[in-house]
């Protein structure tokens, strides 16, 4: 199981500064498998954002890296109707480092 807490930086205004916390269990074998779960985004404005992830776990020493896609759910306030989704990596260092990089597309259905 993982748990990330982090914060965004991005031009995109709505996203910069959310803070993410990702929760994932991964089934792995010899340190290689896959990993699936959920994001949570709090926007600074109060808004959040949410969706799913799936990606393929690979290990090497103590870093790890996962590779995969993500999903909007949804989301509140100026949000409400939130869709799209993309691709991320992770590049974890340590059990208390870890760098991602999300893109994708999205749109706020019915604004």
């Amino acid at each position: 199981m993982a748990v990330l807490a982090g914060v965004h930086t991005t031009s995109d205004q709505k996203f910069d500064k959310a803070k993410i916390t990702y929760v994932g269990t991964a089934e792995t074998v010899n340190g290689d498998g896959e990993q699936r779960g959920y994001f949570h985004n709090v926007h600074p404005n109060g808004d959040t954002s949410h969706g799913t992830f799936e990606a393929k776990v690979k290990t090497a020493g103590t870093a790890v890296t996962l590779a995969g896609t993500w999903t909007f759910a949804g989301g509140t306030g100026s949000l409400s109707g939130l869709k799209g989704g993309g691709v991320f990596k992770s590049e974890m260092t340590s059990p208390t480092t870890s760098e991602m990089t999300w893109s994708g597309k999205y749109e706020i259905v019915g604004r």
